[in-house]
């Protein structure tokens, strides 16, 4: 765990939220990063929940276990239990993981974009049949894709031979481009069927390794052909069903224009709903999902943006001129089904960044996670609990990425101060930085741009307040960049207020349903990806 301050401030007085001071954070993505060594014996649990440490009683909550002598001896701070083996199924291991390419084909696909010279010759090199000028200045957006994924399967060709990598394309239909086998595809009716999209899926295998299947797969990138409407949510569904059948998979979803066939279309009302459900559904089943829509289109992100947003993926808007996939292709998930549960005193609240509140525990559930993943959390002490320090334990149960079953316990004691002072000159405002910009990014997402604006500034104020007592080079340079990053804030809300007025919208009262509700329909593809970003801590 990391915290903002050596010491946790108590208070005297009722508080809403905890302060700064009491916030800490769990780097879940730190998990699986090296080797474990599982934990001799089962954990004994108490029944509040926590974990016995080895001593005589409870931290937690200090009730005396029943059979004292079937409590491990402890010592480390940081257990890790295996809790069951890897099972004997297929399953992604750090050398073989299954990524699968959702490319758009649609007749949008066509528009052209320039580029420089040099640059279409060096795409030359991959052969896409469309591309037969020695030299250009322009291409289309499909030619652009064509040639970025081109690009990540010769790296993970040779880098990574054991890596899957499938292709699926959708214009008016989904099709599924096997390699030991004929096209498999979805058309008509059972577009608008999520059973019937589910089963067909459930039919097909998993493509082989890149080691196996490499060049033929490279032929079926280039024999994509553009032409009719955008099936975007069948396929969607279709690459999350077939991924499923492997754990800790990718999809990444590159497309330029609004669903409009099939399940999933942006004009049906239900839209939201199905995007909602085949993301929980991809989160539950170890599946990662990145949305990938081209800069300058419309493609109602803030629903198709959701399905990344709950799976732990990435939501970009890409310039088709200088496209790149090997970052998105890079960020395979570390973990599945991530849970964290975290105990104190029951005399101590635990607020999570999403603004739950819980007395004395708090389960967390946390899904998929990769290197950069974590969450923060905040404590309050109120005047009810009387001690001098405050013990803290966070249990982590997960998925590793060959299926074993992981429980990490952390115990740590907090020291407590009632001088604000004291636990504010030790700050660190890279972890309160984290916490603030989840904070902002989840109070924007859910309308409430004022309310997000205002926890900014107050961490502005709070960071001159310490800066003022020690001023330090680092502290100052800090704030400059902070500053610097409030006045792009204040810009974007002054933009996003700006488009309402341009909608008809007019809001009273920022936090009612009806106001969270209209500023998520007027908002723009460009503001729904950056604040999944910010939600992601992945900056704009």
């Amino acid at each position: 765990m990391e915290w903002a301050s050596a010491h946790l401030v108590s208070s005297l007085k009722a508080k809403e939220e905890p302060p700064m001071t009491n916030i800490f954070s769990i780097p879940f993505g730190q998990l699986t990063q090296t080797p474990k060594t599982p934990a001799t014996g089962d954990p004994s649990y108490c029944t509040c929940g926590a974990i016995f440490d080895g001593s005589t009683f409870c931290k937690i909550c200090e009730k005396t276990p029943t059979d004292p002598s079937e409590v491990q001896k402890i010592s480390d701070p940081i257990l890790n239990y295996l809790i069951s083996p890897p099972p004997d199924r297929p399953l992604a291991t750090t050398e073989e993981q299954l990524i699968l390419f959702c490319i758009d084909t649609s007749g949008s696909m066509s528009s052209q974009i320039k580029v420089p010279e040099e640059t279409y010759v060096s795409l030359l090199k991959h052969n896409i049949p469309s591309m037969k000028k020695p030299k250009s200045k322009t291409l289309n957006r499909l030619e652009a894709l064509q040639a970025a994924v081109l690009t990540e399967i010769d790296r993970l060709a040779e880098s990574e031979p054991q890596t899957r990598v499938g292709l699926i394309s959708f214009g008016s239909s989904v099709e599924y481009h096997q390699i030991s086998g004929r096209t498999a595809k979805i058309t008509d009716d059972s577009l608008s069927s999520y059973e019937k999209i589910q089963s067909f899926a459930s039919d097909l295998q998993v493509p082989e390794p890149l080691s196996e299947i490499g060049n033929r797969l490279k032929n079926k990138v280039r024999e994509l052909l553009i032409g009719g409407s955008t099936a975007l949510g069948p396929a969607l569904l279709f690459a999350c069903s077939l991924a499923s059948k492997f754990v800790a998979s990718s999809v990444v979803l590159c497309t330029d224009g609004i669903a409009n066939v099939g399940l999933g279309s942006i004009q049906v009302q239900n839209a939201r709903e199905f995007y909602s459900r085949v993301g929980s559904e991809a989160k539950s089943q170890g599946v990662s999902v990145s949305v990938l829509t081209v800069k300058d289109t419309s493609c109602r992100l803030e629903e198709i943006g959701r399905v990344a947003d709950v799976t732990e993926g990435t939501v970009e808007r890409i310039d088709p001129a200088n496209l790149s996939l090997d970052h998105i292709v890079k960020d395979a998930l570390r973990a599945t089904n991530v849970q964290a549960k975290i105990f104190t005193p029951p005399q101590i609240e635990i607020q999570a960044w999403s603004n739950q509140s819980h007395s004395g525990s708090l389960v967390f559930p946390v899904g998929n996670v990769k290197g950069e993943t974590f969450a923060t959390f905040g404590l309050i002490v109120g005047k009810d609990y009387q001690k001098n320090s405050a013990p803290v334990q966070v249990q982590i149960s997960y998925v590793a990425r060959d299926g074993s079953e992981w429980l990490t316990v952390y115990n740590e004691v907090k020291e407590i101060t009632s001088d604000e002072q004291i636990a504010e000159d030790e700050l660190d405002f890279l972890i309160v930085g984290k916490h603030i910009e989840k904070r902002s990014a989840l109070l924007v997402q859910e309308g409430k741009y004022e309310s997000a604006h205002s926890l900014a500034v107050l961490q502005r104020d709070l960071l001159v307040r310490v800066i003022e007592r020690k001023p330090t080079p680092e502290r100052l340079k800090l704030l400059e960049d902070y500053q610097r990053l409030l006045d792009v804030g204040e810009k974007a809300l002054h933009v996003a207020l700006e488009q309402e007025r341009k909608c008809g919208i007019t809001i009273s009262d920022e936090h009612s349903v009806l106001a969270a509700e209209a500023r998520r329909q007027c908002r723009s593809d460009e503001t729904s990806s950056q604040i999944y970003q910010m939600k992601q801590n992945k900056g704009g």
